[in-house]
């Protein structure tokens, strides 16, 4: 740790004012026990008043309140009322984090994935996950993005102006890690109301889907419309997988369930 140096000493050897003393002190810790040399006496003070000269030196000045380690040699860093922690951070990561949820749709065309990049990166965000898909024609897309406060408002506005597309905001926030995660797997032969199904089993088991696709395809023999559902769900904590199983289940005799454990925690 180098060592940092406060002169109070008058450039006037015979000034008597007592408080003419030179401090030899390092930048942390802090300790009374450091010595003080008197510059008139030429000889170490004693205990006493070389506590009385530390806690005088770490006194705040009258601009304002400052910390020790930065007061020597008249050098400063003045904090009043204009400036807040906030305003110095150690880092930029230190900065306070906005989370933003985006969502985007418009007609399907190349470079949309880029221009997205483009504004949130220009606007110091941070790209964190997302969800992006093409149906119809129409290009459609959900981001979580955290954003330093300052730049909050400016990427709103940055990713509105974007041509043809359409964009909506939600502010969001970390979320907490689940109990427990499964990917469960539906797979039988298509008809209307099936994703209704399968979702109000989920509700009352009190199931919370986390992310969800669905589709269908073609059968391998038959060619016949075949519904799949791929869904990352968080249980509570008594349900047993078995449970879970047996309701998809009795929905049809078609349908087959996969459950994949691997990612519980």
């Amino acid at each position: 740790m180098p060592l940092l140096q406060k002169i109070a000493s008058s450039s006037n050897t015979n000034n008597t004012n007592p408080d003419t003393t030179r401090l030899f002190i390092r930048a942390h810790p802090v300790h009374k026990s450091y010595p003080v040399h008197n510059t008139k006496q030429g000889h170490h003070s004693t205990t006493v008043q070389r506590a009385q000269a530390v806690q005088k030196w770490r006194q705040p000045p009258p601009g304002g309140a400052f910390s020790p380690y930065l007061r020597w040699a008249g050098l400063h860093m003045a904090c009043d009322s204009r400036h807040n922690a906030t305003e110095y951070p150690f880092s930029k990561e230190s900065r306070m984090q906005k989370q933003l949820v985006v969502t985007v749709i418009g007609a399907d065309k190349p470079g949309i994935v880029e221009s997205l990049a483009d504004v949130i990166t220009h606007q110091q965000g941070n790209w964190l996950a997302s969800s992006m898909s093409e149906l119809a024609g129409q290009f459609s897309g959900i981001l979580h993005v955290s954003v330093p406060d300052e730049h909050y408002r400016s990427l709103c506005e940055a990713l509105v102006m974007l041509p043809g597309l359409t964009v909506s905001f939600a502010e969001g926030q970390l979320s907490q890690e689940p109990e427990r995660q499964v990917m469960v797997s539906v797979t039988g032969n298509d008809r209307a109301g099936i994703v209704h199904e399968v979702a109000s089993i989920l509700r009352q088991l009190n199931i919370n889907v986390a992310d969800l696709t669905t589709g269908c395809e073609p059968a391998p023999h038959s060619g016949a419309p075949l519904f799949y559902a791929h869904a990352l769900v968080a249980l509570p904590p008594r349900l047993e997988l078995g449970d879970l199983i047996s309701a998809l289940e009795s929905l049809s005799d078609d349908l087959v369930v996969d459950i994949d454990q691997a990612i519980i925690d």
